[in-house]
């Protein structure tokens, strides 16, 4: 994924504590945030992922104060605490805000972290600690869950930098593409009623951040119960269009959808109904359902279920891993599995 920078700066006031040689505090030094923003690539079709230009209207803030000399005396700073955006388009000019400003304090040491959305959320934080979140995920496909911490910052006197979060997606993104193969021109093909049946519903994510190697990790685990993610037609002008493929031309499904990372025992189970075209005349309607295997979407990477459909002929099913949310990926995964007429 492309870096975004959520920036934390400076503004007013002031701040009282027990400890005075641990406290020196400075005037005109709240802590605020700015110039929160994800910049993804954008494509035709339905994407539920936050891009630059589908931003998160408000994120949750978690934040620790701690003692330089006494890594024992720590305090919670942000607690779940709201930060909202406002702004046109909430683009990197957006102004965010949050109630009961907290201050830097000089020497002190801070350590943050940020997940977005905050409003209608479909997770639950279950508990908090500098460097590790976790959380509890309902996923129906169409909410992106973004996560990021700072690093540990020490408080100075006055003039503090802003503090950069780089996001990543602690989930997995799939979309559909499918190439007609009939070799007659005259023929085409309609792909509708695209989906996965038996995707997971929940799971739990812990959140990480090594302070050694300053990355940040989603770890899944308890994934449970299973349902629909509706990919809608193969058509990008509309939700409820269909639309017809040429010889050797590709068209996606209309939907992306998000996956909670992890492997489904027997492979994720795909539908979907294809009608083949002859002189604009429908001669025969095909329903398949068959289960992609040996594939495990991991958070952070996109994923392109794609279909070849020949005449007479298996489909076979690729699954090729994406970069428009991570740069230089690490690795192709391939899935396949034969479906016959």
């Amino acid at each position: 994924m492309k870096k975004s920078i959520l920036s934390i700066m400076a503004a007013v006031a002031m701040v009282a504590c027990s400890n005075d040689e641990f406290v020196n505090v400075a005037e005109k030094e709240a802590i605020g945030f700015d110039n929160a923003f994800v910049d993804n690539s954008t494509r035709s079709v339905n994407d539920p992922s936050y891009t630059n230009s589908k931003l998160f209207a408000d994120f949750a803030v978690y934040g620790f104060v701690s003692n330089p000399d006494d890594a024992d005396e720590t305090s919670v700073l942000f607690d779940d605490k709201q930060v909202e955006g406002s702004g046109t388009e909430l683009n990197n000019n957006a102004t965010w805000t949050y109630s009961g400003t907290q201050y830097w304090i000089e020497g002190a040491k801070y350590n943050f972290a940020a997940v977005a959305p905050y409003t209608d959320r479909n997770w639950t934080n279950t508990s908090f600690a500098i460097n590790e979140t976790k959380l509890s995920f309902v996923n129906d496909g169409t909410q992106d869950l973004l996560y990021s911490f700072s690093g540990e910052k020490v408080g100075a006197a006055q003039n503090n930098s802003k503090v950069g979060f780089t996001f990543s997606h602690a989930l997995a993104k799939v979309k559909f593409s499918f190439e007609n193969k009939y070799i007659a021109d005259n023929t085409l093909i309609r792909v509708r009623d695209i989906k996965i049946t038996n995707a997971y519903t929940m799971g739990d994510v812990t959140l990480a951040y090594n302070a050694n190697t300053q990355t940040a990790t989603a770890a899944w685990s308890n994934q449970d119960a299973k349902g629909n993610l509706l990919f809608g037609n193969a058509a990008s002008a509309a939700e409820d269009a269909v639309e017809t493929i040429g010889h050797n031309a590709t068209v996606e499904s209309y939907h992306e959808r998000l996956l909670i990372p992890g492997a489904v025992e027997g492979g994720y189970n795909v539908e979907f109904t294809y009608d083949i075209m002859v002189g604009g005349k429908l001669i025969k309607s095909f329903t398949k359902s068959a289960p992609v295997k040996d594939f495990v979407p991991k958070a952070g990477n996109a994923y392109d279920f794609k279909a070849v459909i020949k005449p007479g002929e298996e489909i076979v099913f690729t699954v090729n891993e994406l970069n428009d949310w991570v740069e230089n990926a690490e690795q192709t995964f391939y899935g396949a599995e034969t479906i016959n007429e």
